[in-house]
């Protein structure tokens, strides 16, 4: 996770290290740490795919799409919203299973709930290009 290039956030400063610490540990593949992002009853939507409902179906879900790729970053390019529903503009840097990289960019809108955990997470990309020879 990487901040070079932001060019706007509208967070507060805590919410914002907070964002900070949550995509270090998204990009870590770490299923354990991934899974206290996430409240029980949340859902996530990735990409086209349905919406994934409940932390253990989401942490899965993440699980299996971690088996596709070596791993990635994500380098922030804007933040826009309140503390408690907002949308991150990214650059996903993704490493390939054969080591080749690939920039693609996303936007993901996240809600949170009261305690301090993602309630809802809609991921906006077009994963097409990292399959791509």
């Amino acid at each position: 996770m990487t901040t070079d290039n932001l060019t706007k956030n509208q967070l507060s400063e805590e919410r914002f290290n907070w964002l900070k610490e949550a995509y270090t540990i998204i990009d870590s593949l770490d299923a354990n740490t991934n899974h206290n992002l996430y409240a029980e009853n949340s859902e996530v939507i990735f990409g086209n795919r349905p919406a994934v409902q409940g932390r253990e179906n989401i942490i899965t879900m993440f699980k299996h799409f971690w088996t596709t790729i070596e791993g990635y970053s994500h380098s922030f390019v804007s933040v826009f919203g309140q503390d408690d529903a907002f949308a991150v503009e990214t650059v996903v840097n993704y490493t390939r299973l054969d080591a080749t990289t690939i920039g693609i960019p996303a936007v993901t809108v996240i809600e949170m709930n009261e305690k301090n955990q993602i309630q809802s997470m809609r991921i906006f990309i077009d994963i097409a290009p990292l399959h791509q020879i």
